[in-house]
């Protein structure tokens, strides 16, 4: 202990000199071996150089006794769990702004969603009300074409009924030949019978063979 602690001719401590010369192996070797003189000298000068590693172990041993090297590995090990407590923290609050965020989308496409289903069922409900209006203007119209066409055959039947003696009369007088229409060809005729003779005649520019009843009868 005598010797980590005396100073040399020029009054500085192997403590200070390590911490000067910035050898942090040193440093932590004196601290392990009690060198607890210039402890606060040694702090000093190592902020001058800079020395940022051996100013966080002089700062962490300030004013403590350090027996042995255990000692030094728990209090690193605190100092290791601090700093990883400090970034799960702060893991946690970007992981909880971002399920924060996540949830506000989930909700917004949830509305956005609800909202295009409403709209959906509205336009199938008017959908369906302008198919039923068509289908019963479509029933309707078919209705009236039944009505119409049964008023159009009840009128055609009553015209025609109406004409049927008058068509019967025109019928009739166009088989009705006179005989002065009728041009008998000499010769020999086709056919005798008991009711007349069957002779080549012309009627209207036709040859036909024509039937003449004997005058008798």
């Amino acid at each position: 202990e005598a010797k980590v602690n005396q100073h040399y001719r020029d009054g500085q401590s192997p403590l200070y000199i390590a911490s000067f010369n910035g050898h942090l192996d040193v440093v932590k070797t004196l601290i392990e071996a009690r060198a607890n003189e210039d402890r606060e000298t040694s702090l000093r000068i190592a902020e001058e150089k800079g020395h940022t590693e051996i100013i966080k172990m002089l700062k962490m041993y300030q004013g403590k006794d350090v027996n042995t090297t255990l000692d030094i590995a728990v209090e690193n090990r605190i100092e290791e769990l601090r700093a990883s407590q400090s970034k799960m923290t702060v893991m946690v609050q970007s992981a909880e702004e971002r399920a924060t965020r996540a949830e506000n989308q989930l909700l917004e496409t949830e509305q956005w969603n609800k909202a295009l289903q409403q709209q959906i069922r509205l336009q199938a409900q008017q959908s369906e009300e302008r198919a039923t209006r068509a289908e019963e203007r479509a029933t309707r119209a078919e209705q009236e074409i039944m009505l119409l066409r049964q008023q159009l055959e009840t009128q055609l039947r009553h015209h025609v009924i109406q004409r049927i003696p008058q068509i019967s009369d025109q019928i009739k007088s166009s088989w009705r030949v006179e005989k002065d229409e009728i041009e008998v060809m000499e010769g020999k005729p086709l056919g005798v019978g008991g009711w007349g003779e069957v002779r080549v005649a012309v009627f209207r520019g036709v040859k036909l063979a024509a039937k003449f009843l004997h005058e008798e009868i």
